[in-house]
């Protein structure tokens, strides 16, 4: 009977170790740390495209004739944000909740600078303004707007997100709509696709939370 049971126990205690191990992923924390996770990834991804993408232009374009001058100044922006995202986890909740609707409308104020003469244009894509030797993509800004923006927005409409008239009013009509459009008027699709795929990931983060009805 002893020789029975062994192997059933060493089947009970497998099975409690794995349950132990599925278990840590039902965490409150297990987005946050997927999340860093996957962002990680792109970056290096991004680094090891750059670099084999750039080499060549690199040595034939630089003074220094290095493969890597043009991937060490990406690398630098990607140090520069992780330090700002380090920075950016650490500040409260209530701060952002406060610069959520500042930063939305800076974003598309300068979005709509891009239509001026200070607008800049390269391969058919009018989305940059350029003063002097600094040129700076609105863009990016009205990305962090949209994402604090809808936080905020459905946050405060979470008794309601049952009704589907409260997720699309006034987050998708008028808010992301509005931030879409004048990024269309710059001709980048790249840029629109990226924003739609913001404001559906923002949607998908209340779903669960959701079931809709008229």
């Amino acid at each position: 009977m002893s020789s029975a049971t062994a192997p059933a126990r060493a089947s009970s205690h497998s099975t409690t170790r794995l349950g132990g191990w599925l278990g840590r992923f039902d965490s409150p924390v297990t987005t946050y740390y997927l999340l860093v996770c996957v962002t990680v990834a792109l970056v290096v991804f991004g680094l090891i495209m750059v670099l084999s993408a750039s080499s060549i232009v690199s040595i034939d374009a630089t003074d220094e004739r290095s493969p890597y001058t043009i991937f060490l100044s990406q690398a630098v922006f990607a140090i520069l944000g992780a330090v700002a995202l380090v920075v950016a986890s650490r500040m409260p909740v209530g701060m952002w909740r406060r610069v959520a609707l500042p930063i939305l409308v800076v974003g598309l104020l300068l979005q709509l600078l891009v239509l001026s003469p200070l607008g800049h244009s390269a391969g058919g894509n009018q989305n940059w303004i350029r003063i002097g030797p600094v040129t700076v993509q609105p863009s990016e800004i009205l990305k962090v707007g949209l994402v604090l923006t809808g936080g905020l927005i459905l946050s405060a409409k979470r008794k309601h997100l049952h009704s589907l008239s409260h997720v699309v009013v006034p987050y998708l009509v008028p808010v992301a709509a509005l931030g879409i459009g004048v990024v269309v008027l710059g001709h980048d699709l790249g840029t629109v696709l990226i924003l739609g795929a913001i404001v559906a990931g923002v949607l998908l983060t209340v779903s669960p939370h959701a079931r809709f009805s008229p």
